[in-house]
């Protein structure tokens, strides 16, 4: 409020206040606009690097939920899914196990990044942390299953499809054979989402995204960027749908996950 009223030196001073009484906030939640006003502030920009340095150290402190599904024909094809910013799992889970029925083994992640002090709401913050929290995912699906998780795929929702693709396309924690996302989150100017230069050839990406959605126009846009590159790509507009689930992202899944596993040329 003191920010958007013009007072930013009353907006550091309550941050300042709040980070010696020990609060602390994902690096995501001072990028918020409203706080624009203190953005070049030096006074700022110390308490936010303070703020991200204990937020990091609770990140490797705090161990990730992986919660595996299968059914009794699944294999060794593992799909790791990103939930979306601090959404709650039970009105997403269901509806990414689907994918169980292709066959797939289902290691649905609970984010290790809260987003503020309280730990009560969890996201993906930073393509770092999330790396490693899909490597805990990838390492507990082989030692409950007893076997190497091959090939592996990457699913996510709105910030957890962005995070998702961001992965796949640096090829981090592992080899990512496809990535499946649904209404990702991605930056306006494309140019923003990190992607290397050489990429992986085999990758297949399928992206998922409602007619409605506000993000459609960027995922449009990183199809077309995609396959200038010659990565294999799959969009699909969802009509009637805005940022959110498909209820039948199952049927969905169906279809796009023999994509996502066919073997690039």
């Amino acid at each position: 409020m003191h920010s958007l009223l013009g007072d930013p030196d009353g907006a550091v001073h309550v941050l300042q206040d709040a980070l010696q009484a020990g609060m602390w906030w994902a690096p995501t939640r001072l990028r918020d606009p409203d706080l624009d006003a203190v953005r070049e502030s030096a006074a700022f920009a110390a308490l936010s690097s303070e703020s991200e340095r204990i937020w990091s150290e609770a990140c490797s402190e705090i161990e990730p939920i992986v919660r595996l599904h299968t059914n009794t024909e699944s294999s060794a094809r593992l799909l790791v899914v990103l939930h979306g910013w601090t959404a709650h799992d039970d009105n997403m889970e269901p509806l990414w196990v689907g994918a169980v029925e292709t066959g797939l083994t289902v290691a649905y992640v609970r984010s290790s990044q809260p987003d503020t002090s309280d730990r009560t709401r969890f996201l993906w913050g930073d393509a770092k942390h999330t790396s490693q929290d899909v490597a805990k995912a990838i390492e507990t699906a082989r030692e409950r299953l007893g076997q190497d998780q091959h090939p592996v795929l990457l699913g996510g929702f709105s910030a957890g499809g962005r995070l998702a693709l961001e992965l796949a396309l640096r090829g981090e924690p592992v080899d990512i054979q496809a990535a499946i996302t649904v209404g990702a989150a991605l930056p306006r100017e494309l140019r923003e989402l990190p992607v290397p230069a050489a990429l992986p050839r085999r990758l297949r990406v399928c992206l998922l995204v409602g007619e409605e959605d506000r993000f459609r126009e960027a995922n449009e846009s990183l199809d077309a960027a995609l396959r200038e590159r010659n990565i294999m790509c799959r969009l699909t507009i969802v009509p009637n749908l805005g940022h959110d689930l498909p209820q039948d992202l199952p049927k969905q899944l169906r279809a796009a996950i023999p994509f996502a596993l066919a073997q690039s040329g």
